[in-house]
C-alpha cells in the first residue's frame, strides 16, 4: 500500500524497527533537530568552510571561552575606533583615532611636537594654553614705514685751519629728526659696545699732512676717536672727545633723511 511520495507502509514499518537504517542527511532545509550534517543550508561544505575553535586557537589568535586576546592587523583601511594607531596613515578613514603615536607622514608625535605645556615652560609668557602670544618681542625690529635713512655730511673745524675733519656716514633710524652729532652714547644706542667701531668716511687735514678715516671707535666713559690710515698705510687713532659734529658754526654739513618705503 503506497502511502505517497513513492513510500510504502511497509517501508515506513521497516524504519521504525530499525530493520531499514535511516541514511545521512547531507543536506536539511528545515530540520527541527539535525544531529549531523556535512553542508550547511547554503550548500557549503562545513568541514572545507568553516575554522573550528581548535584551529584558531592553534594559530594563537583565539581561545576556547570565545576571547581574542592577541589579534592583530597589519593595515586597517577602515577602523571606526582604534584604541591604538601606530601610524595614522594606516588607517585611511579612521572615524575615531583615540590614541597614535606617529602621524601621518610617520613622524613620532612626541619626539617631533611640542606641548603646550612646553611651549608654555620653555618660552616664558610667550605662550598660555589659551593658544595666544601675548609677550612675543623682537629685539630691534621696527616697521618697515617707519625707518628713516640719514645721509650724512659732516665738517668738524674744532682746530681751525690746523685741523679739519670731513666725514660722511649712512644711518638708518626710526626718527625723522636730522642727526646733529655722532656722540658715544648716540652709538651705544645703536647698539655699539665699547671697543667696536662704527663704519664712517672721509679724510681728516692739520695743516701739515692728512689720513684717510675708516671708522669711528667707541672708547671708554663715551669717549670717541677717529681709526685712520695715513699715506704710508700706518693705522691710527685720533681722540675727538665725546662727540664728532656734523655742521660746525659756518660749514655745510647735513645730514638727508630719506624715509624708506
Amino acid at each position: 500500500m503506497e502511502i505517497g511520495n513513492g513510500a510504502t507502509l511497509e517501508m515506513i514499518e521497516n524504519l521504525l524497527d530499525g530493520t531499514t537504517p535511516a541514511a545521512e542527511a547531507v543536506h536539511a532545509q528545515s530540520a527541527d533537530s539535525a544531529t549531523k550534517a556535512s553542508q550547511d543550508g547554503s550548500g557549503n561544505n562545513i568541514a572545507a568552510t568553516y575554522a573550528t575553535k581548535a584551529e584558531l586557537e592553534d594559530a594563537g589568535s583565539f581561545n576556547a571561552s570565545g576571547t581574542y586576546p592577541n589579534l592583530t592587523a597589519g593595515e586597517a583601511t577602515h577602523a571606526d575606533s582604534a584604541d591604538t594607531a601606530t601610524s595614522a596613515a594606516s588607517a585611511t578613514n579612521a572615524t575615531n583615532a583615540v590614541n597614535a603615536t606617529n602621524d601621518g607622514a610617520g613622524n613620532n608625535i612626541a619626539a617631533t611636537y611640542a606641548t603646550k605645556a612646553e611651549l608654555a615652560a620653555g618660552g616664558g609668557s610667550s605662550f598660555n594654553a589659551s593658544g595666544t602670544y601675548p609677550n612675543l618681542t623682537a629685539g630691534s625690529a621696527q616697521n618697515v614705514s617707519d625707518l628713516y635713512v640719514h645721509y650724512i655730511h659732516g665738517v668738524d673745524t674744532r682746530g681751525g685751519s690746523t685741523l679739519c675733519i670731513y666725514w660722511n656716514a649712512v644711518i638708518v633710524t626710526g626718527s625723522s629728526a636730522a642727526v646733529s652729532s655722532l656722540t658715544g652714547a648716540y652709538l651705544r644706542g645703536l647698539g655699539y659696545a665699547v671697543g667696536e667701531s662704527f663704519p664712517i668716511g672721509g679724510f681728516i687735514s692739520n695743516g701739515s699732512s692728512s689720513a684717510v678715516i675708516v671708522g669711528l671707535c667707541l672708547l671708554a666713559s663715551d669717549y670717541l676717536a677717529l681709526e685712520l690710515v695715513d699715506a704710508d698705510g700706518t693705522f691710527s687713532q685720533y681722540p675727538v672727545a665725546t662727540a664728532l659734529a656734523v655742521n660746525s658754526s659756518g660749514q655745510n654739513g647735513s645730514d638727508a633723511v630719506r624715509r624708506l618705503q
